[in-house]
C-alpha cells in the first residue's frame, strides 16, 4: 500500500493529506531500497575478492 493511501485511511487525518510527508516517505522508502541493494552488491563483492585472492595466494 503506498503512504497517501495509507495516511489518508488513517482515522485521525480524516482523508486529509500533507504532500510533503508524503513525498518525504516515498523518497526515504527508495533510498532504503537504494541501500539495500547497493549493500547487497557490496558483500557479493567482497566475497567474490576474497575468492580471487585465495585462489592467487600459495
Amino acid at each position: 500500500m503506498r503512504a497517501q493511501e495509507m495516511i489518508r485511511t488513517h482515522p485521525q487525518v480524516k482523508g486529509n493529506i500533507n504532500d510533503a510527508l508524503i513525498r518525504c516517505i516515498e523518497e526515504c522508502y527508495a533510498c532504503a531500497q537504494t541501500c539495500t541493494a547497493c549493500a547487497e552488491a557490496c558483500r557479493s563483492c567482497e566475497k567474490a575478492c576474497q575468492e580471487a585472492a585465495a585462489s592467487v595466494t600459495p
